[in-house]
């Protein structure tokens, strides 16, 4: 008989490939935690209705200024493009500005954007509109444009130009000078989105059916045809971003198809050569939802699927580590939602756009007393452990879990599950002020023994705050099976 001890004290190697994958600081799933403090999971703040936005629509964000601005509609039986501010982004209220609506066209929210003083967005499938700030001034047809999809437009770094994609083509924007079409792709081509790298404006494009594959063009900004072809593969490349010079994008594969058993979503890097596969995570059904996102030296998107849902973020710790995918947050609290549209970030306050047909909502990080902070319960789910032999039958002889000092209304709910169950059996509750570790022999609402197993799955839910620094467990590695030599 011989007593082994696992433990784990880092947690920023994101969603392992493999749920029995053995790698310490990887895990099978971690939700609503700051995983890139290398030696602690920080729970992140809650959510809250971010004012009375049912009847404001709003599903897109910016900031300008010193303003947050929402793209809403004038009313939910009236969906045509309405401009909202806010001055004061954590805790202020929306108020729409006085005369910003359109006059004419359904709105499409997919794309909003600021150059030079104006707000940019796309209505009716038929026109580009426009919003000048300074002079509350709203023109619904700025420059009529047919169209069927959009992309985010961005703003050039290099150049200062506004890049407008929508359909197969790219629309600029220099200064006041307008071009319709600087950049026309092939007609089967849908762009998605658009990143600048380095000289270049990189464009995602979906491909034009199963059998295809997705593209990243390359475009030098001034050429008339793009100057390099990159082949994303399988799927559709949904998001696209550059984070620390690198393009990253995250494609569906087999989502829509009748051919898909397990969909899934396949997250890719660019510098250069081949796009390398960095994550691939399967589930029953998956979406993407949105725009990706680039704050610092991250990439958010969304996505809703069966077991994995919230706002994903590929990132590392620094430069001496391989990139993370992990669920950065949840959407709502512990509340399911649907129909998401957007999300945006400033600082630290992460906004959520859900909800359709009259019912849109926007949440946003709390703003308050410690004690309402963190509404979201916090969880990690660790790999599956086998102690390298899953024929063996072994025994558990004790498990802990410390944590910084739990505050006030800090809580920390350690379960485990083993071999073939298929729910998380609660071990122990520790909600004792200033408290840095406890641990287990038996469970402690029955005093039972925690029992054998041939692989077991621990699960610690976080709230009120508690950081947790560490998960250890002592088994006994006694092999029963027969089949197996002492």
């Amino acid at each position: 008989m011989a007593k082994k001890e696992i433990i784990i004290q880092r947690f920023d190697g994101g969603i392992s490939d493999d749920i029995r994958q053995n790698t310490s600081n990887s895990f099978a799933l971690s939700q609503h935690f700051d995983i890139f403090s290398p030696n602690k999971l920080k729970p992140y703040r809650g959510h809250v209705d971010d004012g009375i936005v049912d009847t404001e629509g709003i599903q897109n964000f910016l900031y300008y200024g010193s303003k947050m601005y929402g793209y809403g509609n004038i009313s939910a039986a009236v969906d045509r493009a309405k401009i909202f501010e806010k001055t004061d982004p954590p805790t202020g209220v929306w108020t729409a500005s006085t005369t910003a609506e359109a006059s004419t066209g359904l709105r499409n929210t997919k794309a909003f954007v600021e150059y030079k003083g104006y707000l940019y967005g796309w209505s009716g499938g038929a026109n580009l509109w426009r919003y000048q700030v300074s002079t509350n001034t709203f023109t619904s047809t700025y420059q009529p444009i047919t169209f069927a999809t959009v992309a985010q437009g961005i703003v050039g770094l290099k150049n200062d130009v506004l890049y407008l994609p929508y359909n197969n083509i790219i629309a600029t924007l220099t200064n006041t000078t307008f071009v319709a079409a600087s950049l026309t792709l092939p007609t089967t081509d849908v762009i998605t989105q658009v990143a600048e790298y380095g000289n270049y404006i990189a464009i995602a494009v979906k491909p034009s059916s199963l059998s295809s594959k997705s593209k990243v063009y390359l475009w030098d900004r001034v050429s008339s045809d793009v100057t390099e072809v990159i082949d994303w593969g399988e799927g559709e490349l949904a998001v696209l971003g550059n984070i620390e010079g690198r393009l990253v994008g995250v494609s569906i594969v087999g989502g829509g198809s009748i051919f898909s058993i397990n969909p899934k979503i396949v997250i890719k890097m660019y510098s250069g050569g081949t796009p390398e596969i960095i994550k691939t995570i399967s589930d029953t059904s998956i979406t993407v939802s949105g725009n990706g996102l680039v704050n610092g030296d991250k990439f958010y998107f969304m996505v809703s699927s069966t077991n994995f849902n919230g706002v994903f973020v590929v990132g590392r710790t620094s430069s001496s580590y391989n990139y993370a995918v992990t669920i950065d947050r949840s959407f709502n609290n512990d509340t399911a939602i649907s129909s998401l549209t957007n999300i945006f970030i400033i600082g630290d306050y992460l906004f959520v756009a859900y909800g359709s047909n009259g019912n849109e909502r926007v949440v946003r990080t709390v703003n308050g007393t410690a004690a309402t902070n963190f509404l979201a319960t916090s969880i990690y789910e660790s790999q599956k452990f086998n102690g390298g032999d899953i024929s063996k039958t072994k025994r558990l002889v004790g498990v802990s879990v410390s944590t910084v000092p739990l505050p006030t209304n800090g809580q920390i709910v350690l379960k485990y599950k083993r071999d073939s169950e298929s729910s998380f059996k609660t071990i122990y509750t520790n909600t004792t002020d200033n408290s840095v570790f406890k641990e287990a022999v038996t469970i402690e609402s029955t005093g039972n023994n925690l029992g054998d197993f041939q692989e077991v799955q621990f699960r610690i839910e976080s709230t009120g705050g508690a950081e947790i620094t560490g998960l250890k467990f002592i088994y006994d590695d006694s092999p029963k099976n027969i089949l197996t030599t002492k």
